[in-house]
């Protein structure tokens, strides 16, 4: 599992500095935050799945994450990326 968000957030950053309107500019925690999307309990979506919640970094929070998320997929005022259609 870590192996694969780690991939997941070294992803998000190679495409954000290549194509995304940040150019790589945000920092990794933010990219390692993304990287937990889809990473939910199938029932309860607001939930992460229990092998994923070692994974959340000290000093962070599954809601700071699900907030991180729910910023992005909305392209609400405090995301960082652009709302696509």
């Amino acid at each position: 599992m870590s192996q694969f968000i780690l991939g997941m957030s070294v992803s998000f950053y190679n495409w954000d500095k290549k194509f995304g309107p940040t150019a790589g500019s945000l920092n990794f925690e933010y990219y390692y935050s993304m990287a937990f999307g889809g990473l939910v309990k199938y029932n309860d979506p607001s939930q992460i799945i229990d092998e994923a919640k070692p994974f959340i970094p000290t000093g962070s929070s599954w809601s700071d994450i699900k907030k991180i998320l729910e910023n992005e997929a909305t392209g609400n005022y405090a995301s960082n990326g652009q709302k696509y259609n």
